[in-house]
């Protein structure tokens, strides 16, 4: 769902998504999705989920609302915002830019995130 519309992908390609009503014929509304921007979701070692994406650290600010706000949002007074699409982690808007330099982690080789 994006601004109140469903969207589904087009073909076997995972680029494209098209408008639902796209099958009645009546919609030719259509979503890019870039690849390159991919959103990785992490648990840190205390248990919690944060996701990264460019190298920056998001966590949900509510679940039940598809958007991911920098972890330095209010330490740092970060106002990067992601949209992603739900039941997935395609980013599909990214909101303003990072006032600070990207967190010094990294990632185990069994998929845990470490914060320096």
């Amino acid at each position: 769902m994006f601004r109140k519309y469903t969207f589904s992908y087009i073909g076997s390609t995972k680029s494209y998504l098209r408008c639902s009503r796209n099958l009645r014929g009546r919609c030719k509304a259509r979503l890019k999705i870039n690849p390159d921007n991919l959103l990785l979701r992490l648990t840190t070692v205390d248990g919690k989920t944060v996701f990264m994406f460019r190298g920056y650290t998001f966590s949900f600010l509510r679940p039940s609302i598809r958007i991911l706000r920098c972890s330095r949002m209010f330490r740092g007074k970060c106002e990067v915002r992601l949209r992603i699409l739900p039941n997935t982690l395609d980013v599909i808007q990214i909101s303003h830019e990072h006032n600070h330099p990207p967190p010094n982690g990294i990632i185990t080789p069994g998929g845990l995130y470490l914060r320096k």
